[in-house]
């Protein structure tokens, strides 16, 4: 992963790259950003799994407006935040972000569809056992399993006072 927090304004704020990597690892969702067909902006916040090195999984329907955005432009931004706290005494918020830029495409090797899918079960349910195996064996036909290319990535946070 090409980690760089060189566009970072404050640079007291720079997320190390250790902490972003815990953040790839255990942060429940993702906001995917791209082109909209028509002009403007478009986002939809997502699950996720990092493939530990530069790749993130994403999984949804097999059409849908999302997809016809990424088939006309597969330029996008994932955008990942951990736990966020207001500091209502420094009328500020603690907090980790992550930005990624990078390209998606469609998983269509049905090995790599399979790992990314089990990811998903490991990470989100990961005492669903034989009953998550039944569950994906129905559910596959009808997901849609995107990879996100990591090109570059930065991360910011704020942690506030330790308390």
């Amino acid at each position: 992963m090409n980690y760089d927090n060189g566009p970072i304004r404050r640079r007291d704020r720079q997320l190390d790259e250790a902490s972003a990597r815990r953040l790839l690892k255990e942060a429940e969702y993702g906001v995917l950003c791209m082109q909209a067909l028509h002009g403007g902006g478009y986002g939809v916040p997502l699950h996720f799994v990092w493939d530990g090195a530069d790749g993130v999984y994403l999984h949804c329907a097999r059409e849908g407006y999302k997809l016809e955005c990424l088939a006309a432009e597969p330029r996008a931004c994932l955008v990942i935040t951990g736990k966020n706290r207001i500091l209502p005494e420094a009328f500020s918020t603690a907090y980790e972000s992550l930005l990624l830029h990078g390209e998606v495409s469609a998983v269509t090797n049905e090995e790599e569809r399979q790992v990314a899918l089990h990811s998903f079960l490991e990470k989100y349910v990961p005492e669903s056992g034989e009953r998550g195996q039944h569950f994906l064996h129905h559910a596959a036909t009808r997901t849609m399993v995107l990879r996100f290319r990591i090109l570059s990535a930065s991360g910011k946070t704020n942690r506030g006072k330790e308390s």
